[in-house]
C-alpha cells in the first residue's frame, strides 16, 4: 500500500487517502523507507513518523530512507531532530 502511494505524483495526498481508508494499518520499516522514496522531499516521511510516534526507528531506516530522498541532508536533519539519541 505504501509502495503504491510512493509511486503517485502527489504521494503525500495518496498516503493520507490510503491511511484514512485503512486506519488499522501497522507501520513497518519497509513502509517508512518506501514513503521516503519520492520526489516530494521529506513530507511523506514526516507525515508517517508524526502519525505513528511510537514507531521505533533504527539506523537502518535512517540510512535507507535518507538515500532515497531527493533532499537527503534535509531528511537527515529531520530524523536527527526527531531521534536525537540515534
Amino acid at each position: 500500500m505504501i509502495v503504491i502511494a510512493s509511486m503517485c505524483e502527489d504521494n503525500l495526498e495518496a498516503l493520507r487517502f490510503l491511511l484514512s481508508k485503512y486506519p488499522d494499518f501497522q507501520i513497518t520499516e519497509a513502509a517508512v523507507v518506501a514513503a521516503a522514496g519520492n520526489t516530494r522531499g521529506i513530507a511523506p516521511l514526516q507525515f508517517l513518523l508524526l502519525k505513528y510516534p511510537d514507531f521505533q526507528i533504527t539506523e537502518n531506516v535512517v540510512l535507507r530512507a535518507a538515500t532515497r530522498i531527493s533532499e537527503s541532508v534535509e531528511a537527515l536533519d529531520f530524523l536527527q531532530s526527531q531521534y536525537p539519541d540515534l
